[in-house]
């Protein structure tokens, strides 16, 4: 298999709202595909999530780089001339070439508030978070910001509207070195969380809404009425949802499709833990990619706590299940 990821826990999930592979032709360019909900139309737009890459606190102190811990740290004590600051970078590479941005929006864990402004600056030279300081860094920033915000709370994410950059890093106008947060005066504290928090619910993100008409998408909303045999995409699947170590359909079973308030939303298809009795029950599918360029699989899940011990499973093939 080409990925697999184990959910360890004790419950049952249910599974996939909507599983949509979207595809790039051959004639298209582009370096990867997008994740959809909902089938392509013309001009459709899909949500991509590009994770952080590198991010990093750096100090006018001039400590040894901090690229290994699991927060970020945003501040100025009163009265002090030394601050701290922060660097993030995101991975772009999801996103294929020419597709029109229409949001994009950051997502900091804030873990630390005082409510104060932070600023948010476009990085102008590379940097690495194994061996970035103050020094090496620390000024390599366009001094303009290009948005400040206050994070209300803590314990949750802010979210920073960054679009203009992000347009400016996939057109080409500005290499992404990513940004800094400053803060623009004393007595200011904020503590985010980093892509090396343990919690992968609180590590930093880019969401990025495009808008492209060459995309194509293979999807199933698991409508009841068509069972097993569901197609709401522009891409023919290869067949019907085949049930692994069950032969009862979709409407029976522990694995089935179904209509009910324990799906994330409308319709679902139902699939059990691993549980004592050791037997991988669960459901595939087959789509033809042949010709493209890249490929994303996307679905939306809800589990439920059982009491039991278990674990669920993803696999995804390139040559029929052999691998």
């Amino acid at each position: 298999m080409t990925s697999q990821r184990l959910f360890p826990g004790a419950f049952r999930l249910l599974a996939a709202l909507v599983i949509a592979a979207i595809v790039l032709p051959p004639a298209l360019p582009g370096r990867a595909a997008a994740a959809a909900a909902r089938p392509a139309t013309v001009a459709a737009r899909y949500t991509f999530t590009a994770p952080v890459d590198r991010d990093t606190s750096i100090t006018t102190n001039n400590e040894t780089p901090w690229g290994a811990e699991s927060r970020l740290y945003v501040l100025q004590n009163g009265g002090s001339t030394s601050f701290w600051s922060v660097l993030l970078h995101f991975n772009l590479s999801i996103v294929p070439a020419g597709s029109r941005v229409i949001s994009a929006t950051a997502n900091l864990y804030v873990l630390a508030t005082d409510s104060t402004p932070i600023n948010l600056h476009r990085v102008t030279a590379a940097w690495d978070e194994a061996t970035a300081t103050w020094d090496t860094i620390g000024s390599q920033y366009d001094v303009t910001p290009a948005i400040s915000f206050a994070p209300a709370e803590r314990g949750r994410y802010v979210q920073v509207d960054i679009t203009a950059l992000t347009q400016a890093w996939l057109s080409g106008a500005s290499p992404n070195h990513g940004i800094l947060l400053k803060v623009p005066q004393p007595a200011s504290d904020h503590t985010l969380m980093s892509k090396e928090a343990a919690d992968a619910t609180q590590q930093p993100y880019l969401e990025i809404v495009v808008e492209d008409a060459r995309l194509k998408t293979a999807a199933d909303d698991f409508d009841p009425n068509t069972g097993y045999d569901g197609s709401d995409g522009d891409l023919p699947w290869r067949g019907p949802w085949e049930e692994i170590a069950e032969t009862d359909g979709p409407v029976a079973g522990l694995v089935r499709a179904e209509v009910s308030g324990k799906c994330a939303a409308g319709a679902c298809l139902r699939v059990p833990a691993l549980g004592n009795d050791a037997i991988r029950r669960g459901a595939s599918r087959g789509v033809n990619l042949t010709g493209a360029t890249a490929a994303v699989l996307s679905f939306t899940f809800q589990f439920r706590l059982t009491g039991k011990k278990g674990q669920i499973g993803l696999e995804a093939s390139t040559d029929g299940g052999a691998h």
